[in-house]
């Protein structure tokens, strides 16, 4: 009587582990997205391209926002203005972004400048 007693103490432990143990994966998977969310929601991306005439052109990579400058700190200054110009008028939590974005800048080069 005391072994089936033992026996089901232990099946229990067992099954109450593998119980707390979902819990906890499930509560850090979304802790984890949650952070992800958050710090993806934080970047505006752009991809930026030399044209032939040489005027530097940058487009955000998720967001209707395209600039170009003749210099990188014009294209950076032009950049800032657009980001801001199309933040003003938009709910930035209905399209994912959070009050104050970063800017990245990803600068494409072109075959030729390295082949």
């Amino acid at each position: 009587m005391r072994d089936k007693k033992i026996v089901k103490i232990v099946v229990f432990l067992v099954v109450f582990h593998d119980f707390v143990d979902k819990i906890v994966k499930i509560e850090l998977a979304f802790i984890l997205k949650e952070r992800y969310d958050y710090i993806m929601s934080s970047i505006i991306q752009f991809t930026i391209k030399r044209d032939e005439n040489g005027v530097y052109c940058a487009k955000a990579v998720d967001f209707p926002i395209f600039t170009s400058g003749k210099t990188l700190p014009e294209l950076e200054n032009n950049v800032r203005e657009a980001t801001a110009l199309f933040m003003e008028d938009e709910d930035l939590a209905s399209i994912g972004l959070s009050a104050e974005p970063s800017l990245l800048a990803n600068f494409e080069i072109s075959r030729t400048a390295y082949a």
